[in-house]
């Protein structure tokens, strides 16, 4: 009777959710094969031989990526465009162990203004190179390179005009 793979054994065992906690912990800060292998109790060509065995394994490590960089992203624009949270402190009276009153005694609200560096980050990587700093530096050094070579074209021609005189 062949051997069941460990990804498989995981599933009947009802221990994957906790290899599958270290698989994405491995893929979101980018181990390779071999530390991904070690924190499954695998050896390397053992984890590489299940990644093509099962797609799912693969796609799990995207699916956290992806959603990893969509929750970073949220927070940037959080910072980008500023946010206020209300901290409210309550009081409640209890009796029986149940709540039969409850009372807000004072509240705190925290005003984050708005970043512009985040700002920038994010037009520049979620909207376009068009407003990354350093792209309108380069178009801006493209035409002075430009008028540059223009300029040195035209002593050239003068120079050429003048020699001809002669």
């Amino acid at each position: 009777m062949p051997k069941k793979d460990s990804y498989l054994t995981w599933i009947a065992e009802g221990r994957w959710p906790e290899y599958r906690d270290r698989l994405i912990k491995g893929a979101l800060n980018n181990y390779t094969d071999k530390e991904i292998a070690s924190c499954l109790n695998i050896s390397q060509a053992t984890f590489i031989q299940l990644k093509r065995k099962h797609p799912e394994i693969i796609q799990t490590m995207e699916e956290a990526k992806t959603k990893d960089r969509q929750d970073l992203l949220d927070c940037i624009r959080i910072l980008a465009k500023g946010a206020t949270d209300v901290v409210q402190r309550k009081a409640m009276k209890t009796k029986g162990g149940e709540v039969k009153e409850e009372k807000v005694i004072g509240e705190v609200i925290h005003k984050l203004p708005p970043n512009l560096n985040a700002c920038q980050y994010l037009l520049a990587v979620v909207h376009g190179e068009q407003y990354s700093a350093d792209f309108i530096r380069l178009k801006l050094m493209e035409a002075k390179a430009m008028e540059d070579l223009e300029g040195l074209n035209n002593a050239e021609i003068i120079g050429a005009d003048s020699d001809k005189e002669d």
